[in-house]
């Protein structure tokens, strides 16, 4: 294998570089092929503002009533708890109010936790089923309602005793071998 050496006529040329290429200046308010400028972002931002806006004075705000306040309800349940049956039948069972632009929701601990999930949903649904943007949601817990029959849940101590009163060998069962219960 033969190697040829390089005349002197390419060893004398200076080699020849290409000129870096132009940089130009970019401000904020120029386009770029590539992104978005800030600029760009601010004349979005007003735009979407110009046109909430412009649809916010074309509808004109609906006044709540309990009639319509209970399709809404209805409306939003089926739109956050389609899915969760769990939830949609807790939330279903909730007392709704309202005064002036507030909503307020009654609900269970259940239930409450959820819609407290979803307060962000429920204040875009009712922004836009009403037409208002003044409106705001607020939750309040139901006080838990016990059964009218009298039954309620007995204590440790109050299973001991009547059971002790059924039958008193239990007394003396306790006493013989020390036991304790938890009071």
């Amino acid at each position: 294998m033969a190697v040829s050496k390089p005349s002197a006529e390419t060893i004398s040329k200076p080699i020849e570089s290409s000129p870096p290429p132009a940089v130009k200046p970019v401000s904020k308010t120029s386009s770029l092929s590539n992104g978005i400028t800030l600029g760009g972002l601010k004349n979005i931002k007003e735009a979407a503002r110009e046109k909430l806006m412009a649809d916010a004075n074309r509808k004109a705000a609906i006044e709540i009533n309990p009639e319509n306040l209970e399709q809404a309800w209805l409306e939003v349940v089926e739109l956050i708890a389609a899915k969760k049956m769990v939830y949609k039948s807790s939330v279903l069972q909730s007392k709704l109010t309202f005064s002036n632009h507030e909503i307020t929701i009654s609900a269970t601990v259940v239930a409450l936790d959820y819609l407290k999930s979803e307060r962000n949903r429920l204040l875009d649904f009712f922004k836009s089923y009403y037409h208002n943007e003044k409106i705001n949601v607020l939750f309040v817990q139901q006080a838990e309602v016990q059964a009218k029959t009298g039954e309620r849940i007995l204590s440790t101590k109050e299973i001991y005793e009547e059971m002790a009163s059924r039958n008193p060998n239990l007394r003396l069962l306790k006493e013989k071998f020390g036991m304790d219960f938890e009071y």
